[in-house]
């Protein structure tokens, strides 16, 4: 068995690294090819190892955006790699950056198609703005032109695919959750109730558990604050109640009445 790396271990890989001869990159090549901006419309991140370039991170949509902050990649990368000539010659293989976003996002990976477990984030909502068909008035914007910002069919076309899988993980969950007590079976997810409340889709295997109380009118459990019992009427928040139209707002002068 193998002994466990030590500290010592690391600090001399490291300091063997940093003593390799490296070949340099020319400053035209790396000013070449402009950067590729990655987005993503869903509110989950992703973290992706590119075949160049290390790792990468695409954030989250935050609530109430149209699409999140952009993963940016070089355009040009210099892939590293040891010549083997036995004195730490290092070399480089020439990766564009565009070449490495598809890797990232998984566009050719090994399931690139519609499923629940897809490889490719194009199904997620991620994509790489191209500024492909902008409007007359997008095609004024210079962050659009450069891939900073994405046109809004691009938005559009992510959304169709994020849709498509959402309702394909929705079906998924019909499916299962007649037989959650089979220890056999397959189970329900987070990504099952995910796909239900992203679709809006009512499913009583997807609804979480509320608190409730007794209404005291007629003693039947009704959800926290709300503002009339649906089974007897009983007005339960008054202001509330007023607010929606549900009795008469008593704040409000009546005419003859001082």
């Amino acid at each position: 068995m193998a002994s466990p790396l030590t500290t010592r271990d690391a600090e001399l890989h490291i300091a063997s690294m940093n003593s390799r001869n490296r070949k340099s990159v020319p400053t035209f090549m790396a000013s070449r090819f402009p950067p590729v901006y990655i987005f993503n419309i869903y509110s989950k991140s992703h973290r992706r190892q590119g075949y160049a370039g290390g790792e990468y991170v695409i954030p989250p949509c935050e609530s109430g955006q149209p699409y999140s902050k952009p993963c940016i990649i070089n355009g040009f990368i210099a892939d590293e790699y040891d010549l083997g000539d036995g004195q730490g010659n290092m070399s480089w293989n020439a990766e564009e950056g565009e070449n490495v976003a598809k890797d990232v996002v998984g566009i050719g990976s090994t399931s690139p198609e519609l499923s629940s477990m897809t490889t490719n984030l194009e199904w997620w909502g991620v994509f790489i703005a191209k500024n492909q068909n902008p409007t007359a008035e997008e095609q004024k914007d210079l962050a659009i032109a450069k891939g900073e910002k994405p046109t809004k069919w691009e938005l559009a076309q992510a959304k169709s695919k994020l849709d498509r899988l959402m309702a394909r993980i929705l079906s998924d969950g019909d499916r299962i959750a007649p037989f959650q007590n089979d220890p056999k079976s397959e189970k329900l997810t987070q990504i099952h109730f995910d796909a239900a409340a992203y679709l809006k889709q009512p499913r009583n295997w997807a609804n979480p558990v509320m608190a409730m109380q007794d209404c005291p009118g007629c003693g039947e459990p009704v959800k926290i604050g709300i503002a009339k019992c649906g089974h007897c009427g009983a007005i339960l928040d008054r202001v509330k109640a007023m607010e929606l139209g549900l009795i008469p707002d008593e704040t409000v002068p009546v005419k003859g009445k001082q």
